[in-house]
This record gives C-alpha cells, sequence and structure tokens, in this order.
C-alpha cells in the first residue's frame, strides 16, 4: 500500500485513465466493498467497449 502523496502523483501520472480517493477505503476495495467494486468495473467495462462499438 503506498501513502496518499505517492498515490496523488501517481494518479497524475495515469490521466486520463480513472482515479479514485475514498475516505475509508481499504487498499483491497473487492474484497471491503463488494456491491460498490462489481458496479465500478461494471461502469469502467462499459466505457472501454463504448470506445470500439
Amino acid at each position: 500500500m503506498i501513502d496518499v502523496h505517492h498515490g496523488r502523483l501517481l494518479a497524475k501520472h495515469l490521466e486520463p485513465g480513472v482515479v479514485e480517493f475514498i475516505d475509508g477505503m481499504g487498499h483491497a476495495p473487492i474484497m471491503d466493498r463488494v456491491p460498490w467494486m462489481n458496479r465500478w468495473l461494471a461502469d469502467r467495462i462499459a466505457t472501454v467497449e463504448s470506445w470500439n462499438p
């Protein structure tokens, strides 16, 4: 796990990718918040699929 400062630096280099900083979120959202993670993944997949109709 990286600290917030380094996370923000990494996020800057990932642009225009999707980066979210969520208070209280652990480093394993797939285990901590399963329904949220499923929606998040579905949104990301739908976005990528829309690039190549």
